[in-house]
């Protein structure tokens, strides 16, 4: 990989849990949807506001304006006009699309596949699907059942990525829509929730602006509310990371000084069309996604698979597995499949004699017999061999107390019964000299 785009601290914070991704208009532009001040212009150029002409040249110079202040207060005077039905039929309108091209849809999947604490959009259009402001939401977000990366909702085949929140409403239901003045009024005076959970997200999480302008007045506001709290010197950690494109070196330091985030910059023109935006997102796919961690972390190692064929987890594991081969082709990740502690522990003598031992033994705990059950034979006759290879029980939750004793007594590194414990348990193992939460 060529010399890298993203800061060591941002692939942390990923990593840890700790970030949370803050979408704006940019991201969605790849869909060819309007950006706000062209979707006011055709709002705006529609034939109901013929006979207003002064109405109109009114309005399409505060959009020419360009300003936040300007956009909203040109949305609100649209929707007056027009009324709120008519208004938002129009945005409903200009803001639909008829399918996600190529370029949209890897960055989507991008977006999905990379483990974020949480995202937040101020974009109402379809391209993202999640819930609107609520309680509900808000718990979702500062305190979410998961959201590491072990977590299963980054594993399935087409993973649908962490909790979305869009922050100023969904298409989908037109009242929860803000885009006007007035909107934008009742949301930051009347709705103490909402600045609420914002002042917790900017205040606790590390955030990744993604294809966000900075326009927003009252988000610079939070922004600014929230440095000062906690304070901006020399040395201090970014609170905040921001990926724009054609920044020059002196903005950036002054970005990095006077607001606390560090920018990711990138030319707009080489490669040409913004195409170095989806550069960066696949670079910070690659370097976070569940599959690709677990695929270096595992790259060269052999895994003893000692669980019999009908055991309820192995598909969904071995679909795992099936994947990391895909992903790293030149250091694979050779798996060794056995049926019952016999046959595992053949192979394991086999491949000390050899000088090629296993890095790790997975197995189930198995059904009842005269000498035990698979992970107890399993265990015995390793440590009565010396077979050192480090060893995860892999098994039902059933009698899970007594079981977990009894294979850590016998020399087990751990015993799970839930996917994601087993990949923090892999974690445990190959992450090299320090420990893990």
């Amino acid at each position: 990989m060529a010399k890298s785009f993203i800061p060591e601290g941002l692939i942390d914070a990923i990593n840890a849990g700790e970030c949370i991704a803050f979408v704006g208009a940019g991201f969605s532009a790849a869909a060819k949807l309007p950006q706000w001040p062209t979707l006011l212009s055709q709002i705006a150029n529609t034939r109901a506001l013929d006979k207003k002409v002064k109405l109109r040249h009114y309005v399409l110079g505060r959009i020419k304006e360009g300003s936040a202040h300007a956009l909203d207060e040109a949305a609100q005077v649209l929707q007056d006009s027009l009324g709120s039905r008519e208004f938002m039929a129009r945005l409903d309108k200009a803001l639909a699309f008829r399918g996600i091209n190529r370029r949209m849809r890897e960055r989507l999947r991008y977006l999905r596949g990379i483990p974020f604490r949480a995202i937040l959009t101020v974009n109402f259009d379809d391209l993202l699907r999640g819930m609107t402001p609520s309680s509900e939401a808000y718990r979702a977000v500062l305190r979410p059942k998961g959201y590491r990366w072990w977590d299963s909702f980054f594993w399935q085949y087409e993973p649908r990525g962490a909790t979305l929140v869009k922050l100023h409403g969904d298409l989908g239901k037109p009242w929860t829509i803000v885009f006007t003045r007035r909107g934008y009024r009742k949301r930051l005076y009347s709705d103490y929730a909402y600045m609420s959970f914002l002042r917790s997200v900017l205040a606790q999480q590390t955030v990744l602006y993604l294809g966000f302008s900075f326009a927003d007045a009252y988000l610079n506001e939070l922004r600014s509310e929230v440095l000062a709290m906690l304070g901006q010197i020399r040395g201090s950690a970014p609170i905040a990371y921001a990926v724009l494109n054609d920044l020059p070196q002196a903005a950036r330091e002054q970005l990095r000084r006077t607001e606390g985030v560090a920018a990711i910059s990138y030319n707009s023109k080489r490669p040409a069309n913004y195409a170095g935006f989806d550069v960066i997102l696949k670079e910070l796919h690659e370097r976070t996604n569940p599959s690709f961690r677990l695929s270096r972390m595992l790259a060269g190692r052999r895994i003893l698979w000692v669980i019999r064929a009908d055991y309820d987890d192995n598909g969904r594991f071995s679909h795992v597995f099936d994947r990391l081969q895909a992903i790293n082709r030149t250091e694979r990740v050779r798996i060794v499949r056995k049926q019952d502690a016999s046959a595992g522990i053949a192979a394991l003598e086999k491949a000390r004699a050899r000088g090629a031992r296993f890095d790790l033994v997975i197995t189930h705990w198995g059904r009842p017999s005269p000498s035990g059950p698979t992970a107890v034979q399993l265990l015995r006759q390793m440590r009565s061999r010396g077979l050192e290879t480090p060893v995860i029980v892999f098994a039902a939750k059933h009698n899970i107390n007594r079981r977990k004793r009894l294979a850590l007594s016998l020399g087990a590194q751990g015993y799970t019964n839930s996917f994601e414990a087993l990949l923090r348990a892999i974690e445990r193992i190959f992450t090299p000299g320090v420990e893990t939460a």
